[in-house]
């Protein structure tokens, strides 16, 4: 499911835990605000995550860790703080892993794939 580019607002409710056959959800270029619901981690279909390019802060959950199926998960642009949590970054050394691109200035990830920053763009790692 793509809601990309809605200029959607307010914080992202957890309700939406409720798909759970959704595989691909992309949230990207809106103004979500707030911290990102740990009850996303009952999505357990979910292959994709695009969060990108919203005003979402706090850390990154680890209960995202839960999501065995995620292989894409995409945060730069928003103000998350802290480090990227151990159990997410376990899923990239799996084979076939989880690829990871955020703002590396902003969360410490010693296992994203791409970082990024506002004024200089992403580059791979």
């Amino acid at each position: 499911m793509g809601i990309g580019r809605n200029e959607m607002t307010g914080t992202l409710p957890s309700e939406y835990s409720m798909f759970q056959r959704l595989d691909t959800w992309g949230l990207e270029h809106n103004q979500f605000s707030g911290t990102i619901p740990t009850s996303l981690a009952l999505l357990t279909n979910l292959k994709r995550l695009a969060l990108d390019r919203n005003k979402f802060t706090g850390v990154v959950p680890e209960e995202l860790s839960q999501l065995s199926s995620l292989s894409r998960l995409i945060l730069n642009g928003n103000s998350f703080t802290g480090t990227m949590p151990h159990m997410i970054c376990i899923h990239v050394e799996n084979p076939g892993g989880l690829y990871i691109r955020a703002d590396c200035s902003k969360v410490e990830c010693p296992c994203c794939d791409v970082c990024c920053q506002d004024d200089i763009g992403c580059e791979a790692v």
